[in-house]
């Protein structure tokens, strides 16, 4: 008894029906145990990751918070390096700072100066004078002291509506302006409706601010401050845009609001749905979060919480899904086991059967590849006759024939060489993979050279470039890679474009195939016809502009086939067309 028998009895006996009933068993309390698990690591991994991303989101707030300030206080630098600041200055430190892509949510960057109001008319005389003949300090009345913005980059339609504005007549600025002041540290106002809004896209907002002092004076108190303060380089924020510019899209999973201070309806700086759930009753969410964020003095708080449509599909129904599906597929395992026992003797005739059919389809194939080595063999000596009588033709009797005698000889002539060709493609063809051929190491340096000696008159003839580097040396059957090589590059100018064709030649290998790649500038194929191009006589181009037998594409492929690689192209229609082939490294002694 060999071991394939042997095999044979032990699978018989576990093939029958008490197994089946033992395996739905055992398959059945899997199945329960791995949906109870399944509940107990998604639960615990869902939780997890809501702790990771709020921490995640808490830190990515600070950091682009922390990066704006350091912003800020660039422009402060820049008041500090020079004695006075001209609008231009400001502007063009602005503009360096590429606000829209390296600092999104950011509004604008501003300075705001501080005067008492016996210095208010001479201050407005100044900036009216400098081109802003409408300017003044909004909103108007008479106070002891005033704030103005005088810079605000970009100084577009909507941070034109600020310039001017005195943010020192504002409770909320103020206390924001005067911790600044008092700190010499940077401060974030609480929510203010920015003057910069409009009806449309309303938004909350908030400011933050970082003092100017006249550096020459001495600012080691907090009086000394006071008094040395020049003004305030700040920015204004829109909240909504702020936030979208920190949260990804994988953040969007979870439905975050930020409050200024405190949890009320009225401190909701950012909502991401738009709803504050403080309104909502039965809100009660799988999971959430309230973590406090210190941001430049004043306090945050990001409310995190998970949607339930998501959170619950995902997360709660994992395990009936899994229970459900592991049960489908026990009742299928059931099934399959108490019929294997029947299969295996169906199995076991159709492969006696599948054997018998592919000895047949061996012998076929063989039978074909002679049948069509000999018809072509047979053809030669018809299409010779035909041959030598036409040359017979054109030597005795060409100059008798009138002009359309000379036509009919010509086409006679065509279509013998074609005939030929075909025959020696279709030989070609039948040759390949009927008989061992040898495999060697292979030059490819070496045997593109010879191909561009062989090509040489039609390379002249079309003014094209044949590139190539150094290419990897290839263990094949030397005869088949030139002829793959060959075809190739002389299809490359065949279907060549208006421009002259440039052909270019890579090569390069990993551990289990060499990869090559030939470019080139043509007319390019269409996606439509790129399958297509591989089959055996199949052609594009009529026999009247191209000549051909369409069976050099094919033969590519068979090549290639033989050496275990595939072919295939990439082409745009008009954009030339590049062919890829691989060969493999594990090929044998000969190809069979």
């Amino acid at each position: 008894m060999n071991k394939t028998q042997k095999l044979y009895r032990v699978v018989n006996i576990f093939h029958n029906k008490y197994t089946a009933w033992i395996v739905l068993a055992i398959s059945i309390f899997i199945t329960i145990s791995a949906s109870w698990l399944s509940y107990y690591y998604s639960s615990k991994m869902a939780e997890e990751r809501f702790t990771l991303k709020a921490l995640e989101i808490t830190d990515a707030i600070q950091f682009r918070m922390k990066y704006y300030e350091q912003a800020l206080w660039g422009g402060v630098g820049l008041f500090n390096s020079k004695k006075e600041i001209s609008r231009v200055d400001f502007e063009k430190y602005v503009a360096s700072l590429a606000l829209a892509d390296r600092l999104p949510g950011l509004q604008g960057i501003g300075f705001s100066v501080i005067l008492q109001s016996e210095k208010k008319k001479e201050h407005i005389d100044q900036i009216r004078s400098e081109g802003f003949p409408e300017y003044d300090i909004k909103p108007l009345g008479d106070r002891d002291t005033y704030s103005a913005i005088i810079y605000l980059e970009p100084f577009d339609w909507r941070n034109k509506r600020a310039f001017g504005y005195d943010m020192w007549s504002n409770d909320m600025r103020r206390a924001a302006m005067s911790r600044a002041r008092s700190t010499g540290l940077a401060a974030t106002s609480g929510i203010i409706t920015l003057v910069q809004e409009t009806d449309k896209d309303l938004q909350r907002g908030f400011l933050m601010y970082l003092p100017v002092y006249q550096s020459e004076d001495s600012l080691a108190t907090k009086n000394e401050r006071t008094e040395a303060l020049v003004g305030w380089v700040y920015s204004p924020f829109r909240a909504g845009n702020l936030m979208k510019g920190i949260l990804s899209e994988e953040e969007m999973e979870y439905e975050i609001e930020l409050y200024d201070n405190e949890l009320s309806e009225e401190s909701l700086l950012f909502d991401s749905n738009e709803i504050c759930h403080l309104k909502e009753i039965r809100h009660d969410p799988q999971r959430a979060e309230v973590i406090n964020l210190e941001v430049q003095g004043r306090r945050w708080k990001l409310y995190l919480h998970t949607k339930p449509s998501v959170l619950a599909r995902y997360e709660e129904d994992l395990p009936v899904y899994i229970g459900v599906f592991g049960l489908v597929v026990d009742l299928v395992l059931f099934v399959v086991i108490f019929s294997l026992y029947k299969l295996q003797i169906r199995t076991k005739r159709l492969s006696e059967d599948l054997e018998v059919q592919k000895n047949n389809l061996e012998v076929a194939n063989e039978d074909l590849g002679r049948f069509a080595y000999l018809a072509s063999h047979d053809l030669q000596e018809p299409l010779r006759t035909v041959s030598s009588y036409s040359a017979l033709i054109r030597e005795e009797y060409y100059d008798k024939l009138d002009d359309e005698g000379q036509f009919f000889l010509e086409v006679i002539d065509k279509a013998t060489r074609r005939m030929k060709q075909l025959i020696n493609d279709i030989l070609d063809y039948s040759r390949l993979g009927t008989q061992n051929s040898k495999l060697e190491h292979v030059k490819c340096n070496l045997a593109l050279r010879g191909i561009v000696d062989d090509l040489g008159s039609l390379i002249s003839e079309n003014q094209a470039e044949i590139r190539f580097d150094i290419l990897p040396e290839v263990y094949a059957n030397k005869t088949m890679i030139k002829q793959l090589f060959l075809n190739l590059i002389s299809n490359a100018i065949k279907y060549r474009s208006d421009k002259a064709p440039i052909i270019e030649v890579k090569g390069y290998s990993d551990e289990s195939h060499f990869f090559f790649e030939i470019s080139d500038n043509g007319m390019g194929i269409e996606e439509k016809y790129q399958e297509k191009i591989f089959e055996v006589f199949k052609r594009l181009h009529s026999k009247t502009n191209y000549s051909g037998t369409g069976i050099g594409l094919s033969l590519c492929k068979r090549i290639v086939e033989l050496h275990g690689g595939n072919i295939g192209v990439e082409s745009k229609k008009g954009d030339g067309s590049t062919f890829t082939f691989t060969i493999s490294r594990e090929l044998t002694a000969v190809l069979i």
